[in-house]
């Protein structure tokens, strides 16, 4: 099932390594996420109309979610 899924053998993932394919410098990456809080931050100072727990956890999941995006 394992190789009808992702195309390639359970071994050649087991003896694999993990690494990315673009060499960004890390400095980029996190001065990237800054901005990309900023702006979160920003654009959820307008609707304070749903409370700030709300708006915490609204941000929290947008962060997440520029992390990852970032990150892949």
């Amino acid at each position: 099932m394992f190789e009808l899924l992702f195309t390639h053998p359970v071994w050649a993932y087991r003896t694999g390594t993990f690494s990315f394919a673009a060499g960004w410098p890390l400095w980029v990456a996190l001065v990237l996420l800054a901005a990309g809080i900023v702006l979160i931050a920003l654009g959820l100072r307008r609707r304070r109309e749903l409370g700030s727990a709300r708006l915490l956890g609204v941000g929290i999941l947008q962060t997440t979610m520029r992390g990852l995006v970032l990150w892949l």
